[in-house]
């Protein structure tokens, strides 16, 4: 008898005790993901899953059935922020409320082995050198490097096609090409020919490190099960490769680099007597944001615009009216300031072709108005709260045929500018607030300096063979193939692909 009060007396203090926990995972004002009758690190699981096999079904699912802000539970364990009034709101929210430094820090750490003695010196003076030298006025010099490595890749591929049309996989072609005029950009033309050689050992390195990044992002795996995994071992390894490489780089000098981002932070890091493991650190990151994602989005880009009928005579008359093409030089100025079809064509590409996600911790309790209608809908997100602006979700699910890519859709409007207004504040294939890409400066020119040389130079048709594919949605209900994305890079920027496309390319007519 005694037996038998006891162990109902633990039953019942074990049951009010799951009770409480599994309320402390619900915040106040805010749904939880999944069926209320399942364990919360279920429905956590089952949104991974859902997340996986469809990122942008699952997204809009979630904004239809939960509204502007839902909470998935651990292991995501992230309050997911769907309305741009919310993402708004947490980009206007103060450092002191919604810190994004002590994540980037601790991303810097974990991901790229940063080992920083003192965080202020890269809060205050490495981060804002970064900031700066990624602006248009110091970038100058880079903009005509890009283009002198990119034409002469134009340029062999002009000798190939001279007696007539020669198949390339575009993907491959287009990447190879980027990445080494966005090295030439960033890096000179002196680490370029340290790192090339014929197998292209140095890109596949940086393919290997970015394929691993998203399960080592993703914090699901302690660091000291790495060695043990796959997948984080090959990033480990690739990541020591890729730094032993900066780090002779840093040794000596950054030989053929007088001036520019890469220099100066170098410099400083070295004046503060920090190892020169610690500056390839966090070259690292500049190298790794840099070259996994522009030639990709510049991929897209070439699928969608070399395929839009009537789209590339438009795109050259353009291009020739502005003068930024003239001989072997390039105006970065004209190419920026006259071209507005093309700058439309990339802000449609970076909004359908980007998964961005803007990551904030709650250092103390803070209120958000999420609510895109007039009347405000306030809620809390507690403190130490890891707080997720989804900012693909208004990309997809707030205009007119959002699926179709719209060459003209960021055009300027010669009558009424509120939809232009309302189209550009939502665009957020950058980022925004303190978490905005630096590097958004660099790699709009260098899309366009490709896409200028790429179509002055070439005429371009698809080789058939759809089925190793997926159908693209365009303006006018046009149907045209590009190569399969992969989705497993969900908030890392730019989608790459899983395998190439072949087209026939000959010299313009």
């Amino acid at each position: 008898m005694a037996l038998d009060l006891t162990s109902s007396l633990l039953a019942f203090v074990l049951s009010f005790w799951l009770l409480k926990i599994w309320k402390s995972w619900i915040s106040k004002g805010v749904p939880v993901y999944g069926s209320p009758y399942l364990p919360p690190f279920v429905r956590g699981a089952q949104a991974i899953v859902a997340m996986s096999a469809n990122e942008d079904a699952f997204l809009v699912s979630l904004l239809n059935t939960y509204g502007p802000v839902v909470y998935i539970p651990w292991p995501m364990g992230h309050y997911y922020i769907l309305s741009s009034k919310g993402i708004n709101s947490v980009f206007a929210a103060p450092e002191k409320s919604l810190t994004f430094t002590s994540f980037r820090l601790k991303m810097t750490e974990s991901a790229f082995g940063l080992r920083a003695r003192d965080p202020r010196f890269w809060t205050d003076t490495i981060y804002p050198m970064h900031a700066k030298g990624m602006t248009r006025t110091h970038l100058v010099d880079s903009f005509q490097k890009f283009h002198h490595v990119f034409a002469s890749k134009v340029d062999d591929l002009r000798a190939r096609a001279a007696h007539g049309s020669v198949e390339i996989d575009l993907v491959q072609w287009v990447t190879d090409a980027v990445f080494d005029a966005g090295l030439a950009a960033v890096w000179g033309l002196e680490f370029v020919k340290r790192v090339s050689d014929p197998t292209n050992a140095f890109h596949k390195m940086l393919d290997r490190f970015d394929n691993s990044f998203p399960i080592v992002a993703s914090g699901l795996i302690p660091p000291f099960l790495y060695p043990l995994v796959k997948p984080t071992r090959d990033f480990t390894q690739s990541r020591d490769a890729l730094k032993r490489i900066l780090s002779v780089f840093v040794q000596d000098g950054t030989p053929g680099l007088d001036d520019g981002v890469i220099y100066d932070i170098t410099q400083a890091v070295m004046r503060e007597k920090f190892s020169p493991d610690d500056a390839a650190s966090f070259l690292l990151t500049i190298l790794w944001a840099l070259q996994q994602n522009t030639p990709f989005a510049t991929v897209a880009l070439f699928v969608r615009a070399l395929q839009m009928s009537g789209l590339v005579g438009r795109l050259r008359a353009e291009l020739e009216a502005s003068g930024a093409l003239r001989g072997g030089d390039i105006d970065e100025s004209k190419l920026h300031d006259s071209t507005p079809l093309m700058m439309s064509c990339i802000y449609e590409t970076l909004r359908l072709e980007t998964s961005a996600i803007s990551f904030r911790y709650a250092k103390e309790d803070h209120i958000i108005n999420v609510s895109d209608d007039p009347a405000p809908r306030h809620v809390l997100l507690p403190k130490d709260a890891f707080v997720m602006a989804h900012l693909r979700v208004p990309h997809i699910a707030a205009h007119d045929k959002s699926a179709q890519w719209d060459p003209e859709r960021f055009l300027p409007r010669t009558g009424d500018q509120e939809e232009l207004t309302t189209l550009l504040k939502e665009f957020r294939g950058f980022g925004g607030g303190v978490s905005m890409c630096e590097s958004r400066h660099l790699a709009v020119p260098e899309m366009k300096t490709a896409l200028a040389c790429f179509i002055s130079a070439f005429d371009v048709e698809p080789v058939e063979d759809t089925g190793s594919m997926e159908e693209i949605d365009m303006k006018g209900g046009l149907k045209v193939f590009g190569p399969r994305k992969d989705r497993s890079r969900t908030g890392l920027g730019a989608y790459h692909f899983v395998g190439g496309m072949k087209v026939r390319v000959s010299l313009r007519k």
